[in-house]
C-alpha cells in the first residue's frame, strides 16, 4: 500500500487537475469575477525601500492598519501594485486566483506553487497552498522575509516570534532571528506570536475542532481545519516621540474543507461555512494607577461573531482587534499578558452537512 501511495502521488504531480466547480481552492471574498476598485477609503502612498513597507510614524502605521481591516482584498491588491509591493497576502491571493477557473480548464498546482517559490507555502501531499504566515491584516503590510518598518525601526515577523530592533540594524536582526532572545539594552525585543501555556486558569490561546468526515472513499468529504486562535503582534518601534510599545492582541479562526479524490484528500471543497465563533479575554499584569491606558479602555474584551452564512467557499478565515494599537510602557508591555477565560468556535459545512465544535470555559 505504500508503494502505490508513493505512485500516486508520483502521478498527481505530474498531471495537470481539472479546475471543476465546487474545487476551487477560494479564501474568503476572492472570486472568478472582478471586484470593482475603489469603494472604500483610500489607502495612501507609502514608501517602500529594501523590498519592504516603511511607516513614516506609528500614526501612520496604526491608520493603515485600520483601513487594511476594512478594505477588500481587491482594493488592498491594488493599492499594493501602484506601490509596486507585493506582500505575503498579495502573492497568496495571486496564487489562489489561479485556480479559479471555468470547467473546461486545467489547473497544475505543481506548476502554479514552483511559480511562487518563495512567496507561498505548498504542500505537495494535499496539492494546497497557503500563505507563509497565517495572520491576515498585518499579512498584507509584511514582505516575503516578514518584515516592515516603522520609522527607522525593523519589525520582523516570524512562525513564531515578533523580533523588534529599535534602531533598525540588520545585523542585530539576523542575530536574533537567529538566536530569539531579547535583549533591551541594545533595543532588542522578543515576544512569541502564539503564547503554548496558559496563565493559572485561563484557557488555551489556540482552540481546534475535531476533524470530521462522511467516511474514507473517494468522493468523500472533510471539515479538515477548525480552529481558533489569538495572536501577540505587539512590537517596539522608535519614532520623533521617543521608543513607542505597542500592544496588539488579535482574535482569528480557520476553516478548511476538502474531498477526497484518487484515494488523497485533494479537492479543496466550496461549500457554505454555517459558523459563530467569540471568546472573552482580559488583559492581565496592569500596574496599579500606571496611567498607561487610554480614556474608554474596557477590559475585559468580548469578542463575539454571530451565527452566520458565508458565500461559497472551500477556506474562510475571519480576524477580529481585541486590544490593539495600546502605546504603553516599557515596565507595562514586559508584562501585560492575556487571559482568555472562554473561547468557543462552531461551524456546519452545508455541502457536506458535517459540524464539529470545540469551547473552553
Amino acid at each position: 500500500m505504500k508503494n502505490i501511495a508513493i505512485i500516486l502521488l508520483l502521478f498527481f504531480a505530474a498531471v495537470p487537475f481539472g479546475c471543476q466547480k465546487n474545487e476551487f481552492k477560494i479564501d474568503s471574498d476572492t472570486t472568478c469575477s472582478p471586484v470593482a476598485v475603489g469603494s472604500r477609503e483610500p489607502l495612501p502612498v507609502l514608501t517602500v525601500a529594501d523590498g519592504m513597507l516603511v511607516f513614516a510614524s506609528i500614526e501612520q502605521y496604526n491608520q493603515v492598519r485600520a483601513l487594511v481591516r476594512t478594505s477588500t482584498k481587491a482594493d488592498l491588491m491594488a493599492w499594493q501594485l501602484s506601490l509596486n509591493f507585493k506582500s505575503m497576502q498579495y502573492y497568496y491571493q495571486e496564487a489562489i486566483g489561479q485556480i479559479c477557473c471555468p470547467d473546461a480548464e486545467v489547473v497544475n498546482m505543481p506548476a502554479i506553487a514552483a511559480n511562487y517559490q518563495g512567496k507561498v507555502l505548498y504542500n505537495a501531499e494535499e496539492q494546497d497552498i497557503n500563505p507563509l504566515l497565517p495572520i491576515v491584516t498585518t499579512g498584507w503590510l509584511l514582505n516575503t522575509n516578514g518584515e516592515f518598518r516603522v520609522g527607522p525601526s525593523l519589525i520582523h515577523y516570524t512562525n513564531n516570534n515578533v523580533i523588534s530592533v529599535v534602531d533598525g540594524s540588520t545585523a542585530k536582526m539576523t542575530a536574533a532571528v537567529s538566536n530569539p532572545v531579547e535583549n533591551a539594552n541594545i533595543g532588542v525585543y522578543v515576544h512569541p506570536l502564539v503564547v503554548s501555556a496558559p496563565e493559572a486558569g485561563c484557557c488555551p490561546w489556540n482552540l481546534n475542532a475535531p476533524s470530521v468526515s462522511t467516511g474514507n472513499s473517494n468522493g468523500s468529504k472533510r471539515i479538515k481545519t477548525a480552529w481558533v486562535t489569538n495572536w501577540d503582534e505587539s512590537f517596539v518601534a522608535h519614532t520623533n516621540l521617543g521608543d513607542i510599545y505597542s500592544v496588539i492582541f488579535t482574535y482569528a479562526g480557520y476553516f478548511h474543507h476538502q474531498r477526497k479524490s484518487w484515494g488523497l484528500w485533494l479537492v479543496c471543497q466550496r461549500t457554505q461555512w454555517k459558523y459563530k465563533a467569540g471568546e472573552t479575554a482580559t488583559l492581565i499584569n496592569i500596574p496599579p494607577n500606571c496611567g498607561c491606558l487610554p480614556p474608554g479602555f474596557v477590559n475585559p474584551k468580548i469578542i463575539n461573531i454571530p451565527l452566520n452564512t458565508s458565500a461559497n467557499e472551500c477556506k474562510l478565515n475571519f480576524e477580529r482587534e481585541v486590544f490593539g494599537i495600546l502605546n504603553v510602557t516599557p515596565a507595562v508591555y514586559n508584562v501585560l499578558d492575556l487571559c482568555v477565560q472562554n473561547i468557543s468556535v462552531e461551524t456546519k459545512a452545508l455541502d457536506s452537512n458535517l459540524s464539529t465544535s470545540n469551547h473552553c470555559n
